[in-house]
C-alpha cells in the first residue's frame, strides 16, 4: 500500500464541512484580533520610519536563531528554540497538507504529492519537530515551577493590585497548557490511528511509540477506532482555541517581540531622547499621552520572563523597583485614553526614584525593552512639571544650574586641583593632543582629585601632550539628565559643546564613565562629535605601545568592579583587566562581574542623594568584594569610588579592603626612565 493516510479518517462527510467552517471562523477571529493589536501601535507610522525594514529582517534573524533569548539564560533560550522551531515546522507541515488536499487534489489531482517518499520524509520531520517542541514545553513548564518563588513570581509590592498576579499566572499556564495539549494530542491521535494494523509507519516514530503505550494500556484496535473521531475533534478544537487565544494572550509576544526588536534603538538608555523644550506642548504629562506606538509595542512584547527582575540590583536589595513590574503595570493601558494618569496611580513615585539607571534590566531583556527611557520620562514629568523631587536632588540641580558643577562651588576653582602639576589650560589660543575632561568629581571631590592628579602625572611621564579645560569646563550634564531635569541638562551640554567646538585637540579622555558615556553617545545630539576614550582604554593602549613603562612585579591581590556606565553601557571590560595583569596583579573576580556586575548604587544621580534604604547597593557590593579575599578593590569611576569609600568606612572594612582607581595602581607600578624595559 502506498504510504499516505486519509486526513478525515473515520469522519462523516458533514463533519468535514463543519471542520472547514470552524477553521474559517478561527482564521477570521485571529485576523480581527491581530489587526486590533497592530492598530494599537499605529503600525503604519512605525513601518514608514527610516530603516524599519532593515531592522525588521534583522529581528526575524534574531527570533529564528533565538540569539537574544540565549543571552543570559541558556536553558530558557534552548527550550524556547525547541518550541519555536517545533511549532514553525508543524505550521509548515499544516500548510503543506492544506495545499495538497484543499487545492491540488481538487484542481489537479494528478499532481498530488502527499504520498510515497514525500509522505515518509514529511511524517518523520513532523514527528521529530513535534518531539522537539514537546521537550521545549516540558522544559519551560519545569522552569516556571522551579523559579516560581524568584523571578517567575508575581508576588511583589511593585506590581499593581488589580488582579494582575492571578491573571498573569493563569495566562502563563493557559497558554503553555493549551500548547502542551495540542502537541501531546497530536501524538495521541497518531497513536490511535497506528493501532490499526493496516498502518505500519516506522518513520512516524513518535506516533509508533504512542501506539505502543496505548497497546500496553490495553487499548485495542476497535477501541482506538471508536475513540479516534471524537479525539480528532477534541484535538482540532483545542488547536483552534489556541490559535484564537494567541492575539489576546502571552502568545502575542510572537509578533510583538519581533516588532520590539525591529523598533529598538541600540543606543537606548545610553543616549536619552532630546525633546524640544521651547514649547510647553513638548513637556511630559505623566499620562498615556506620553506613550507612543513604539512604547506600546515594547509594553506588549514583555513575556514576563523575569530576567530584568532578577538582574535588577534595586530589586535584590529590596528597594521599591522591579523593571518587570514597571512594564507589567502599563500593560492594561489603552492608547486611546490619552488623559489616563500613569505617574502615581500606575507607576508609583518610589519606583521611579529607586532606579540607578544601571542598565542591568535592558542588558538582560531578550526583546530589548527600554526600561530606562520610560523611567527617565516619568522623572522628567515629576521634576519639570510637578517639581516633585527629593530636597538633596533639588539642591544638586540648583547647583548645576547656578555653578555648572555638582558641588556648589565656584566653577572658577574647577582647575585648582591641577595647580601643582604644571598642566596647561586649553583655550582658543593653543592646542593639545589629549584633552582631559576631568568632570565634577575629579575637580571638586578631594578623594577623586587624587585620581585626577595620578592620571595627569602618568601622561606627563609618558610624554603625552595633555591639557585640561579648568574653569571653562562645565558638568557634562549626566546627573541632571538622569534625574529628569532636561532643561538643566541641555543647558550644560550645549554650553560644553559650543566651547569644545572652538578648541583644537585630537581626542578627549576622561576618568569618569558618566562623562565618557555622555560625551560619546549624547553630545552628538548637540553637534559635538569627538574621539572619546575612557582613561582605562587609553592607558591600556599606551602600555601596549610601550609609552608607559610599568613593572610586572606588583604581586597584589585585586578584585575589579565593573562600572555600569563603562561596562554594560559601553562594553569596556578587558582594558582595566589587561592593565592589572600587566602590573602583575592577581585578579580575583567577584561572582557578579562584567555584564552582570552589581551596581554601586551611584548612577542616575543617586550618588548625590541620601540613601535611607535598609540595604544599600554599595554595602552589598563591598561585601561581595571582601569575600574574594582581595586587599584592593580596583575601580575606574569616581561615583563608584565615592560609594565604596563611604561603604568601607560605614561598615568598618578599611583594614580588609581599600578602593583604588586603576590609575593609582598604575602610578605605583610605573618605572622610572632608568629602570628596565616595559612590559609588553
Amino acid at each position: 500500500m502506498t504510504d499516505t493516510r486519509d486526513v478525515f479518517r473515520l469522519l462523516e462527510p458533514w463533519e468535514k464541512n463543519v471542520f472547514y467552517i470552524v477553521a474559517l471562523i478561527t482564521v477570521i477571529v485571529f485576523i480581527v484580533f491581530t489587526v486590533r493589536r497592530l492598530m494599537r501601535y499605529d503600525i503604519r507610522k512605525l513601518i514608514r520610519e527610516k530603516g524599519f525594514w532593515k531592522r525588521f529582517f534583522r529581528a526575524i534573524y534574531d527570533a529564528s536563531t533565538n540569539r537574544t533569548l540565549l543571552h543570559g539564560d541558556i536553558f530558557a533560550g534552548v527550550m524556547h528554540f525547541c518550541i519555536f522551531w517545533g511549532m514553525i515546522f508543524l505550521l509548515i507541515g499544516t500548510i503543506i497538507l492544506a495545499l495538497n488536499i484543499d487545492i491540488i487534489e481538487i484542481v489537479a489531482p494528478s499532481y498530488s504529492f502527499w504520498h510515497g517518499t514525500f509522505y515518509v520524509v514529511y511524517s518523520f520531520i513532523l514527528d521529530f519537530f513535534g518531539s522537539i517542541a514537546f521537550i521545549g514545553i516540558i522544559g519551560m513548564m519545569g522552569r516556571r515551577v522551579y523559579l516560581r518563588k524568584t523571578q517567575m513570581s508575581y508576588r511583589t509590592r511593585t506590581l499593581n493590585d488589580h488582579g494582575t498576579e492571578r491573571s498573569y499566572i493563569l495566562d502563563d499556564w493557559v497558554f503553555v497548557g493549551l500548547l502542551f495539549v495540542v502537541i501531546i494530542g497530536g501524538f495521541i491521535l497518531e497513536g490511535l490511528r497506528l493501532r490499526d494494523p493496516k498502518y505500519s509507519e516506522w518513520y512516524s516514530f513518535a506516533g509508533t511509540f504512542t501506539s505502543w503505550l496505548l497497546s500496553a494500556m490495553g487499548i485495542s484496535t476497535d477501541m482506538a477506532n471508536a475513540v479516534y473521531p471524537h479525539f480528532w475533534w477534541f484535538h482540532g478544537i483545542i488547536s483552534f482555541i489556541w490559535i484564537m487565544y494567541v492575539p489576546v494572550s502571552k502568545g502575542w509576544h510572537i509578533f510583538a517581540g519581533i516588532l520590539s526588536l525591529s523598533v529598538s534603538d541600540e543606543l537606548a538608555g545610553k543616549r536619552l531622547s532630546r525633546p524640544n523644550l521651547e514649547s510647553e506642548e513638548n513637556f511630559p504629562t505623566g499620562t498615556v499621552k506620553d506613550l507612543t506606538g513604539r512604547s506600546f509595542v515594547m509594553i506588549d512584547a514583555c513575556i514576563r520572563c523575569g530576567r530584568c527582575h532578577a538582574a535588577c540590583p534595586a530589586q535584590a536589595c529590596e528597594h521599591p523597583l522591579s523593571p518587570r513590574d514597571l512594564i507589567l503595570n502599563m500593560k492594561p493601558l489603552d492608547p486611546k485614553k490619552k488623559e489616563e494618569k500613569i505617574v502615581g496611580p500606575i507607576i508609583k513615585e518610589e519606583m521611579i526614584w529607586a532606579c540607578t539607571t544601571c542598565y542591568a534590566c535592558m542588558n538582560r531583556c531578550p526583546l530589548k525593552i527600554e526600561h530606562i527611557p520610560f523611567i527617565v520620562e516619568f522623572r522628567r514629568y515629576l521634576v519639570m512639571v510637578e517639581g516633585n523631587i527629593a530636597s538633596d536632588a533639588q539642591n544638586l540641580l540648583k547647583s548645576l544650574e547656578r555653578y555648572s558643577n555638582a558641588y556648589s562651588m565656584s566653577n572658577s576653582s574647577r582647575g585648582d586641583w591641577a595647580s601643582e602639576l604644571n598642566v596647561k589650560v586649553l583655550d582658543e589660543g593653543n592646542e593639545t593632543d589629549v584633552l582631559y575632561f576631568a568632570g565634577c568629581a575629579a575637580s571638586f571631590d578631594p578623594r577623586n582629585q587624587e585620581v585626577a592628579k595620578s592620571f595627569v602625572r602618568i601622561l606627563q611621564k609618558a610624554g603625552i601632550d595633555v591639557a585640561i579645560l579648568g574653569p571653562n569646563e562645565g558638568c557634562c550634564g549626566d546627573p541632571a539628565r538622569r534625574l529628569g531635569h532636561e532643561f538643566v541638562a541641555q543647558m550644560l551640554m550645549q554650553a560644553n559643546v559650543d566651547m569644545l567646538n572652538k578648541l583644537k585637540f585630537r581626542r578627549i579622555v576622561t576618568t569618569c564613565p558618566h562623562c565618557y558615556n555622555t560625551l560619546k553617545n549624547e553630545y552628538p545630539q548637540f553637534g559635538g562629535r569627538y574621539e572619546v576614550y575612557h582613561h582605562t582604554e587609553f592607558l591600556a593602549k599606551l602600555i601596549k605601545e610601550g609609552k608607559i613603562k610599568i613593572s610586572a612585579s606588583k604581586k597584589e591581590t585585586v578584585t575589579y568592579h565593573d562600572s555600569c556606565y563603562l561596562g554594560r553601557y559601553n562594553g569596556v571590560y578587558d582594558a582595566p583587566r589587561e592593565i592589572l595583569r600587566a602590573l602583575g596583579c592577581k585578579i580575583v573576580e567577584m561572582p557578579k562581574n562584567r555584564e552582570i556586575a552589581f551596581c554601586c548604587g551611584g548612577g542616575g544621580g543617586k550618588v548625590f542623594m541620601e540613601d535611607k534604604s535598609p540595604i544599600r547597593l554599595s554595602h552589598r557590593r563591598i561585601d561581595e568584594a571582601v569575600n574574594t579575599g582581595a586587599s584592593t578593590l580596583a575601580t575606574a569611576c569616581p561615583f563608584c569610588m565615592t560609594m565604596f569609600e563611604d561603604a568601607t568606612k560605614s561598615k568598618d572594612l578599611r583594614e580588609k579592603i581599600l578602593p583604588h582607581d586603576i590609575v593609582e595602581i598604575i602610578e605605583k607600578g610605573m618605572m622610572e626612565p632608568e629602570d628596565s624595559k616595559p612590559v609588553s
